[in-house]
């Protein structure tokens, strides 16, 4: 017998064994075990095109024994799956679910509709820019169910963030640190004004204002390092949630963060790892020093803020800790002024108007307030319920949600995120998730 189909199919079984144990939801484990099997299938058929039988008794083992595990699996679950997403188990439930169906997207655009009412704000830009992402998002969730869509996206996602990290790091090292590539000066546009920055062929810029006076900094295909950083720790995220965890990417993923030099990068990256192995540390040597490390961790990451802090306070710039809290006051009375609908979409004039140190202005930096100070308690409802409901649904497990609720507090502690479209997507998947639309929406 070969070797090789003996351990592929032993293999399979243990992977299919695993898909069943780690998931209760039928719909759940149909859709994945077929995925399995699609993707197995395709390894056994290009090993097959090259492949000689030693017999004609290996041969009709082979095509009679062995095949028809993948045929019958297939079969079973495929049939499975067409039902239970025709036919819900009950007809409360088919009724419901229809009902969520069609009522929700009308209701997600009337519950803006009663904000852009009062607000009267910026309402075209309201509309293109949270409106109509929060219903689409809504929508595509709830094609296949929130759990199961976010696994396909965020596994696309970090494939071509994991690219975009390689590329950036090999530029990085040859040509920003080494200058051992060819680079050309071109011009961006940001925020009305015009800036001159570095291109390498157009896959890989350098940024000469993101640049600190101790080391350049790794910006990527963005503009910005801060916003490379937030897209790597998204990536990184799920990479330690996901089932299948590939410690090279995981690997690969936090060496950017590094080099963009952020601290908040660094800072999350670093407790989110941690964490994570904190929580699925096997060996119990391991854990104890993980269970040691990880406070530590988390008293060196305050000691850094700490001094980071200190420097900025002393220096005075535009960075420095002292805009940061004007612009926590600023939101805040901004909000304290407007508590019900807030100022309105993106009314930065609002906020500027409660700037006492910010000359500069800008957007500020506290998410949290943010989404207070320009919605309200209204629109603060929406924000937190559908990350409450995301947290308490089963997309995640526990320690996931641990680390979910880690990283988004971080980001919302440290950055202007309110009109993300990731946090949208976390919240629409939240809705979904509660409301129980999916995944047997047609």
């Amino acid at each position: 017998m070969n070797e090789y189909y003996l351990n592929f199919f032993s293999e399979f079984e243990k992977e299919y064994q695993n898909i069943k144990t780690t998931n209760s939801d039928s719909i759940v484990i149909a859709h994945k075990v077929t995925g399995l099997i699609e993707t197995r299938s395709k390894e056994l058929f290009k090993w097959l095109k090259k492949h000689k039988f030693s017999s004609p008794e290996e041969e009709i083992y082979f095509f009679k024994d062995l095949k028809p595990i993948f045929i019958s699996k297939l079969i079973y679950y495929k049939t499975v799956l067409s039902i239970e997403t025709n036919l819900p188990t009950s007809k409360k439930n088919k009724i419901k679910i229809k009902i969520n169906a069609l009522i929700f997207p009308l209701t997600v655009v009337a519950y803006f509709a009663i904000y852009l009412l009062f607000t009267g704000i910026a309402v075209m830009p309201c509309i293109s820019q949270m409106v109509l992402p929060f219903t689409l998002l809504f929508m595509i969730c709830a094609q296949e169910g929130s759990k199961l869509f976010l696994e396909k996206f965020f596994d696309k996602y970090s494939q071509i963030m994991t690219l975009i990290a390689i590329v950036s790091l090999v530029f990085y090292f040859l040509g920003t640190l080494g200058g051992m590539l060819p680079k050309s000066e071109i011009q961006y546009y940001n925020n009305r004004w015009t800036y001159s920055c570095y291109s390498y062929f157009n896959i890989y810029f350098e940024n000469p204002l993101q640049n600190l006076s101790y080391a350049p900094r790794n910006v990527g295909i963005f503009m910005e390092a801060p916003g490379f950083a937030i897209a790597l720790i998204y990536a990184l995220f799920w990479n330690l949630v996901k089932e299948k965890k590939n410690k090279f990417i995981i690997v690969i993923l936090f060496v950017t963060m590094v080099t963009t030099l952020s601290t908040t990068a660094i800072i999350v990256g670093g407790l989110l790892i941690s964490l994570y192995y904190y929580f699925n540390a096997k060996n119990r040597s391991i854990k104890i020093a993980l269970r040691a490390f990880t406070p530590l961790l988390v008293v060196l990451a305050a000691w850094m803020i700490y001094l980071i802090m200190k420097t900025k306070m002393t220096t005075g710039n535009y960075g420095s800790v002292l805009i940061r809290l004007d612009d926590i006051g600023a939101a805040w009375k901004s909000f304290l002024q407007a508590p019900i609908f807030g100022v309105g979409f993106y009314n930065l004039e609002a906020i500027y108007s409660n700037f006492t140190y910010n000359t500069l202005k800008g957007d500020p930096t506290f998410g949290f307030i943010n989404i207070l100070a320009y919605g309200g308690i209204y629109l603060g409802l929406y924000y937190y319920g559908g990350l409450l409901w995301f947290v308490k649904s089963n997309i995640l497990d526990k320690n996931g949600k641990i680390l979910f609720v880690f990283m988004m507090s971080a980001l919302l502690c440290s950055s202007p995120m309110q009109y993300s479209i990731m946090l949208y997507l976390f919240i629409s998947a939240g809705y979904v998730a509660k409301l129980s639309i999916a995944p047997r929406l047609k």
